[in-house]
């Protein structure tokens, strides 16, 4: 990112939905003006999840019958690697599912395998959470532990009508209560959704 911001001579266009720390600090010591553009590739609007606040223990049940519903490929976000597993092997014995974490050995072939349908859930940590689209995909993210933050959980949502034509999927976010991250991430999601 340094050889494009000092080679720049003129206008920077960041394309994110989400602006990390480093890119709030570059307009700022630039004092650069800052335009926002809501529309997505697909011109669809980001999907604003179904909440269930829930204690932990419970997500698990109610988990199982939303997985049993749901009739298409499903990305199921958890807050890390042990998660991942527990979740996967907790579940493979009903569902078709994979799962996948930045430094598991079969990453790449994990989400291959999932991407050619081979699977219908892929369980995963944030690092499925940028730069991936799976058409007619939907999203469960299991928000406990504290680690997600807003960018997390937009991005993660953001799976989610990525593609073009018909590509219809749903979202479904497990918390304990509506914390301060996710009341910020549904003003977002409806902020960006009356631009369109």
């Amino acid at each position: 990112m340094n050889i494009a911001l000092n080679s720049c001579k003129g206008r920077l266009l960041f394309s994110t939905a989400t602006v990390d720390d480093q890119l709030k600090k570059i307009v700022k010591e630039r004092k650069a003006e800052t335009i926002r553009l809501y529309v997505r590739p697909s011109y669809k609007p980001l999907s604003v999840p179904r909440v269930f606040c829930l204690p932990e223990f419970f997500t698990f049940f109610c988990l199982l019958r939303l997985m049993s519903l749901t009739a298409n490929q499903c990305i199921i976000f958890v807050s890390g690697k042990r998660k991942c597993e527990q979740l996967y092997r907790l579940t493979s014995s009903f569902f078709s599912c994979t799962y996948v974490y930045s430094d598991l050995e079969q990453r790449k072939e994990n989400i291959a395998a999932f991407r050619s349908k081979k699977y219908r859930f892929l369980i995963s940590t944030t690092v499925m959470e940028r730069g991936i689209t799976i058409r007619q995909v939907s999203v469960i993210i299991l928000h406990y532990d504290g680690v997600f933050d807003e960018a997390n959980l937009i991005q993660m949502l953001g799976r989610v009508g990525r593609g073009v034509g018909n590509d219809e999927g749903r979202s479904y976010l497990f918390c304990e209560r509506r914390d301060t991250q996710v009341r910020r991430t549904l003003a977002y999601l409806k902020e960006a959704n009356c631009h369109l």
